[in-house]
């Protein structure tokens, strides 16, 4: 016998001991069952070890079973190794005990499992015990109702499309219970009277009972049904509509769509349980339109232990107007609303992702919904539409339309702000002003373009951002003591009683943190109320997509993959930056250049440029513009003759004047190639004329005597080399010191270019 039938034994084990109020003395046989019509059924439990008898001996097979037993009955299917019992029994429990007002108190864990498993709703249990009939006598119906929904083929029942009874009484069954009393008939878990009726209304007996828990057992252990708890399972699945289903040498390929509409290809092995409608099946059934249920072995998804499948789906879809990992509320055209349940098993496409409940973000604002559901109200996929996500932090800057939020990890982030974005400040509409600089930001971002659509900062609440010296616990108190990001100093503070920790998003203790960990600490007066911890460093290469110079420097890299990201450099107290392993400064670093940044604390340590350019001279042979590109032949020194391609925004000058390409054919020039491509051609001129240049300063590199411009002319910025025979003065002729410029100053500089760098014989202070 197979490994999981005796597990379903196992699992109805003692499932009549409450039902049916049996005492504790085993029988072979039973002292009043000889002749009874379920005699065999009877037998084939107590063989099992499933039920027991009377003290006297006596089976009493004609004993009425109450509603509560009948519930306490089927509980027994969930009865689960490694089922967390205790904590279902908390979730309920608050429930039972209104319901049950303290009566019958044996019964509250299997009332729990049955609440869990879906056997019984909160409300179907206030309606039983507001009326008394929970410890009424049963009917047949209701035992078929309670029954099919323990064996877990609700769903089949609900989406049945069309079903016949052929009981003479079938009329007397109530409408709710026809597709169960229908489907328990047709697997053979129920049977009529002697006289072939099914009298929908007569109460259930033990024999009864017994007969039906003896087949249910034999249908589930021969179709491989197993009853679970679906929000305690943790295992890997994925769930769809089937589109396509193919025999294949060794299995099936099944090609599922997601509810975002992605199609996924699965194979799936021979060995591999199919159940289509509760009942074993071959890939010859599974047809297109069906719903199915992929459980993996693993969570890499690459082996697939078997398929659940439901042939006939209900769709549903609507205005959303409540979400959670347990809810959906939609609105449908018929302004009707209407909730549905939710559970792990829960396939969900949220915000362009695929994947569990846990996507769903209950603040996100999703505007649509369309789902499938099993026909009892609980979804099986759900694709939500429109909305947004949640991005935090500290607010670091805003101005023009942008501003930067610092996030617990110590990244920084740049927003455009649109006007159309709402602004809340405490609460109330407000307007993002520089003094709300350093407070917690809550932003909201369409999922469909990213774009910013409100903005929402706690003014009122201090924050505090630092690295990690120590912590101490003292009589019950806690503290913490960590160097401030801000201003260098080492400060100590004293944690709020109960005081929540993360670490990486995950909850955590004080002493589980490592000394050295970015910190940022939510402050309640004097002490911190919560702490949100991060490693702080990581290290990012790529290529220097934008130098920004200002009060702090903004470097944005792009790495080769996924998005850019951005530093804030404090100009006065810049990293250690290196150039092809010499030390250079901030000015040198060039888009052409491949940086790699390393931060340590959530601040950059040090910025590493590996250049990837080279300069090659020689005289233009010819310019060719061809299919393949356009082509500019150089001439060596050697005589020897190279094509090079020319990159499609080259930049060809003389001096700092652009030309033609056609000027340069015959000259002497300079080129700079990137990566194989030509972007820049400069045609040698020795006698280049002293010019003029006025702008703002960007950055000054006293030690290198350097000066970067942003030039007033056009020319956008300039390397100013500024020699020591240079003169550096106010226009009222005072000399000053070239490391006294400040960013912003306007200068007017004489001098000449020298290839690409500008050459001062003079610089004026305005």
């Amino acid at each position: 016998m197979r490994k999981d039938n005796k597990k379903l034994r196992r699992m109805a084990a003692g499932s009549l001991a409450a039902v049916m109020l049996l005492g504790s003395v085993s029988a072979a046989g039973f002292t009043d069952t000889d002749g009874h019509w379920a005699k065999s059924y009877i037998d084939s439990l107590s063989a099992k070890k499933m039920i027991q008898g009377y003290e006297d001996g006596s089976f009493r097979p004609e004993g009425q079973v109450t509603y509560l037993e009948t519930l306490t009955f089927v509980s027994r299917l969930y009865s689960l190794e490694g089922v967390p019992t205790d904590t279902i029994v908390k979730k309920w429990q608050p429930v039972i005990e209104d319901a049950m007002k303290g009566s019958a108190t044996w019964s509250y864990t299997n009332l729990a499992l049955c609440l869990e498993a879906g056997v019984l709703t909160q409300a179907e249990l206030q309606e039983l015990t507001a009326k008394g009939q929970i410890n009424g006598a049963a009917s047949r119906e209701d035992l078929a109702v309670c029954l099919t929904r323990a064996m877990q083929l609700a769903p089949v029942a609900a989406t049945l499309r069309t079903y016949s009874l052929t009981f003479p009484d079938a009329a007397k069954i109530s409408k709710d219970a026809m597709a169960s009393v229908y489907l328990l008939n047709k697997i053979g878990v129920i049977e009529g009277m002697d006289d072939g009726t099914f009298q929908p209304q007569g109460k259930v007996t033990r024999a009864q009972v017994a007969t039906m828990l003896s087949r249910a057992i034999n249908y589930m252990e021969a179709n491989g049904l197993e009853a679970v708890f679906p929000n305690y399972t943790t295992y890997t699945y994925e769930g769809g509509t089937v589109m396509a289903c193919t025999q294949e040498k060794n299995g099936l390929k099944l090609t599922i769509q997601l509810p975002g509409g992605e199609n996924r290809t699965i194979s799936v092995p021979s060995s591999a349980r199919l159940i289509q409608d509760g009942a074993k099946t071959t890939g010859q059934n599974i047809m297109a339109g069906a719903f199915a249920r992929v459980r993996y072995t693993a969570a890499d998804k690459k082996t697939v232990q078997s398929v659940w499948l439901l042939s006939s789906p209900k769709t549903a879809e609507g205005t959303v107007q409540q979400v959670d990992e347990n809810y959906l509320v939609i609105k449908d055209s018929a302004g009707v609303s209407r909730t549905y349940l939710l559970d792990r098993l829960t396939q969900v496409w949220a915000g362009g992702k695929a994947g569990d409940r846990s996507l769903i973000d209950s603040e996100a604002g999703y505007t649509y919904a369309d789902c499938t559901t099993d026909g009892t109200g609980r979804i099986l996929s759900l694709h939500l539409q429109g909305g947004g996500y949640k991005e935090e932090g500290i607010l670091t800057q805003t101005s023009d339309g942008q501003l930067l939020l610092t996030g617990v990890s110590g990244a920084l982030s740049r927003y455009s702000l649109p006007a159309s974005a709402s602004i809340q400040v405490n609460g109330v509409s407000g307007a993002l002003t520089k003094d709300l600089v350093g407070r917690w930001v809550t932003l909201r971002l369409s999922y469909e373009n990213d774009r910013v659509t409100s903005v929402s900062v706690d003014g009122k609440t201090q924050y505090v951002r630092g690295i990690l010296e120590s912590t101490a616990s003292y009589q019950g108190s806690q503290t913490i003591r960590i160097t401030d990001v801000s201003t260098g100093e080492s400060v100590g503070y004293r944690l709020v009683a109960n005081c929540p920790v993360t670490y990486e998003g995950k909850e955590t203790t004080l002493s589980n943190l490592n000394k050295g960990s970015l910190l940022t600490l939510k402050m309640d007066g004097s002490e911190v109320a919560q702490i949100q911890g991060a490693s702080g460093s990581w290290t990012v290469t790529g290529s220097m997509a934008q130098l920004t110079f200002g009060n702090n420097i903004l470097l944005e890299v792009q790495p080769k993959n996924g998005p850019s990201q951005l530093f804030s450099l404090e100009t006065k107290n810049l990293p250690a930056i290196y150039r092809d392993g010499k030390k250079s400064s901030i000015d040198r670093l060039s888009s052409a250049d491949t940086l790699t940044v390393a931060v340590v604390g959530g601040k950059v340590s040090r910025i590493d440029a590996k250049t990837q350019s080279v300069t090659v001279t020689g005289t233009v042979d010819r310019v060719s513009f061809e299919s393949q590109g356009n082509l500019l032949y150089l001439r060596a020194a050697d005589g020897t003759v190279q094509s090079y391609v020319l990159s499609a925004g080259v930049q060809v000058v003389q001096g700092r004047t652009n030309i033609q390409l056609s000027d340069v054919v015959g000259g002497q020039v300079t080129m700079t190639v990137v990566n194989g491509l030509v972007t820049r051609v400069e045609l040698d001129d020795s006698a280049a004329a002293a010019g003029e240049l006025t702008g703002k300063v960007l950055y000054v590199n006293a030690g290198d005597r350097v000066i970067l411009l942003e030039s007033d002319n056009g020319q956008g910025r300039v390397s100013v080399s500024v020699p020591t025979s240079a003169k550096v003065m106010r226009v009222t002729g005072t000399t000053v010191s070239l490391n006294s410029l400040e960013a912003g100053a306007s200068l007017q500089i004489f001098g000449s270019y020298k290839g690409e760098q500008f050459e001062a014989t003079m610089v004026l202070v305005k």
